[in-house]
């Protein structure tokens, strides 16, 4: 058996915690800005961006900024897991199950490569955090601030984690 006998280089990581307020039950939001900003204030240059969703019922996903696409993509993911179905997740007393499938088909998180200190992905491509329950919910009733559901809306966090 063969022991590696040097010791690697430290990794130089960086972690930031974004929050996003929804008011609607499906919301789709272009954080590219704030993901861009962060990989700057992180001083990675060369490396990889993980963005991950850290509400359960959230999502994470590159797509195209386009308004059609994002209505498509609701869309279809109202047939799939309509919010109105029966779900045996709800006999529990919760009424997010169709929000949960929403979020394993859509995935939890992305990986973007950092080159030259940018996100290095296509030109029309775009880091999108989505949820989709309901604003007043239970996630939104027992994991948020008192404020929060007084006004209606919701604090959805997204955790992105940079690694070099």
């Amino acid at each position: 058996m063969v022991r590696c006998s040097h010791v690697a280089p430290s990794m130089k990581t960086y972690r930031e915690e974004l929050f996003f307020e929804t008011t609607t039950t499906r919301a789709s939001i272009n954080i590219t800005p704030q993901v861009e900003t962060a990989v700057r204030k992180s001083g990675v240059r060369e490396g990889l961006a993980l963005v991950d969703a850290m509400h359960l019922t959230a999502s994470v996903s590159i797509n195209d900024d386009e308004r059609g696409l994002i209505k498509d993509d609701d869309t279809f993911l109202e047939k799939l897991a309509p919010h109105s179905g029966t779900y045996t997740h709800n006999d529990t007393g919760e009424d997010d199950a169709n929000a949960h499938i929403k979020r394993q088909i859509m995935g939890r998180e992305v990986l973007v490569a950092i080159t030259n200190g940018c996100l290095d992905f296509g030109p029309w491509s775009r880091v999108f955090m989505a949820s989709s329950t309901d604003v007043g919910g239970s996630e939104s009733s027992s994991r948020s601030s008192a404020s929060n559901r007084q006004s209606g809306s919701r604090r959805v966090g997204q955790r992105a984690c940079f690694v070099r």
